[in-house]
């Protein structure tokens, strides 16, 4: 049956041998059935609250000049959309001069490392923006699960608005009902503005979410579109065109450079692998850019395979050349290592190259391993079980794996760049590294210091015992005949 059919029967004649209250009913039933269709169509099953396209035919008609009363009247009245006080907030009669458009996007820290579902977090957001923060919006649920969408028309300008999404996002952050020890919920907040930003509803909407993604990309709380934000959006967008034609067409301006790995002396032992893209139009594009693109599009993992085989094929070079002592790292992304068959990939690889596998190194972030320790830990096992070495990148800069590194199958600790900086300076710093060798040492793991730049730093690590130094106080990435001639070499000169 039909939504038309269930208001036809409800709305139809009194049949022969009913009574009135029969017909009431009837009716009751028949209307209660009618909401539950709206409901389903219009609502989202876990939340409640309205769908996309409730929120761009609310829009649309704030727009085209209706008030915001008839707008919130319009709405499915069984939708917990109502922050606190709810319809009563709402007194305008005449057409909105000034609408507020916010993306709320869900973040999540841990005390301790727990799975959780992002279902939780919907449940937990509703829960806290409903409860404690101020009235005069109505929610809806994004097409993402940890994302939301939010109007008002009660900030006339920025910075009220900028007041107004921070009292959600300190709402967000607020301990919640029941308590969770276990999960500290934040949010990134993006936000743009009719007819300030834009005029239109698509423009008004992709300008909120480009806010968002720079407050995400940033760590920022909340972020206000601006023209140098559209700017740089647009260029973005130029960009994730420009590597996905690439890719399809054979990774066409993509190539590989390599940053020499070098012991405290200067002698060449290794090599990190590093992806660059060069545009014909566009130039050089930097890696920070395109690299989370292609994780949000899950191109990520074409170029990964890509890069993996053309590395070991440069791998396979050096050991025909001679140097079959030299080491190659390789970058493998998130999307990369949870794959179920990426063992089977990487040695399909190595067995179609032909090298051998001890001297490949696979460098995984700390943040990708501690993201699920046991199955992390499984696939690990079984990348060494084929000869492969297992480094860490970043160190330091994600969840504590301390509790974890005694059972992690891995050879090599790369401590983050951010811990070297400032060893000069910092006796906190210098505590830290100083720490982090000795605990390496009694696990008998290598420990790698990437982005050494002076002889300051330099020396330090050398009198800690830092077993291997990365950074442009020897080399930058270099191509590949750069990278040949510093193997005839032997050794790379310090201070450059």
């Amino acid at each position: 049956m039909t939504t038309d059919d269930v208001k036809q029967s409800a709305d139809g004649p009194l049949e022969d041998g009913q009574d009135f209250e029969e017909l009431q009913e009837e009716n009751r039933r028949l209307r209660s059935h009618l909401e539950e269709l709206e409901n389903i169509v219009n609502l989202d099953p876990t939340t409640g609250l309205p769908i996309r396209r409730v929120l761009f035919r609310s829009l649309s008609k704030l727009l085209s000049g209706e008030s915001l009363k008839t707008v919130v009247q319009a709405l499915p009245q069984s939708a917990p959309f109502f922050m606190e006080n709810g319809i009563g907030d709402y007194h305008a009669d005449g057409p909105v001069s000034h609408l507020l458009v916010g993306i709320v996007r869900l973040s999540r820290g841990y005390r301790r490392i727990r799975a959780t579902r992002d279902r939780d977090n919907i449940l937990l957001f509703k829960t806290v923006v409903r409860t404690r923060s101020r009235a005069g919006a109505l929610l809806f649920q994004s097409d993402r699960s940890d994302e939301f969408v939010f109007l008002s028309a009660e900030a006339t300008d920025l910075p009220s608005a900028l007041s107004y999404a921070r009292s959600i996002a300190d709402a967000v952050s607020q301990p919640h009902e029941p308590p969770a020890d276990d999960i500290v919920l934040g949010a990134h907040i993006g936000l743009a503005r009719f007819p300030d930003d834009a005029k239109t509803l698509d423009d008004l909407l992709e300008f909120a979410h480009a806010a968002v993604d720079r407050a995400e990309d940033t760590g920022s709380t909340v972020v206000s579109y601006s023209r140098r934000l559209g700017e740089e959006r647009a260029f973005r967008q130029k960009v994730e065109r420009a590597v996905r034609e690439s890719i399809a067409d054979d990774f066409k301006g993509f190539g590989l450079v390599y940053q020499p790995i070098v012991s405290p002396d200067g002698a060449l032992v290794a090599a990190e692998t590093l992806v660059r893209f060069e545009h014909a139009s566009l130039g050089q594009i930097s890696p920070a850019l395109f690299i989370p693109i292609l994780e949000d599009n899950g191109d990520i993992r074409l170029l990964g395979q890509w890069i993996l085989f053309h590395a070991c094929r440069t791998l396979k070079s050096w050991q025909n050349a001679g140097f079959t002592d030299m080491r190659l790292s390789v970058n493998l992304s998130p999307a990369q290592f949870i794959q179920p068959d990426i063992t089977k990939r990487i040695q399909a690889t190595i067995n179609a190259v032909g090298i051998d596998p001890r001297s490949l190194k696979i460098e995984l972030t700390e943040t990708m391993v501690m993201n699920d320790p046991t199955e992390t830990i499984q696939a690990m096992k079984e990348l060494k079980a084929l000869g492969i070495s297992l480094l860490i990148d970043d160190f330091g800069t994600g969840y504590s794996s301390l509790a974890y590194l005694r059972q992690l199958p891995v050879d090599t600790l790369k401590i983050d760049k951010s811990f070297v900086d400032n060893l000069c300076n910092d006796n906190g710093d210098q505590a830290i590294m100083e720490a982090i060798v000795t605990l390496g040492k009694s696990l008998s793991l290598q420990i790698l210091a990437e982005g050494v730049e002076d002889e300051c730093q330099l020396a330090f690590l050398r009198t800690i015992g830092c077993d291997l130094i990365q950074g442009y106080y020897f080399a930058g990435a270099v191509d590949e005949p750069e990278m040949k001639r510093l193997l005839e070499k032997g050794y790379v000169t310090g201070g450059k």
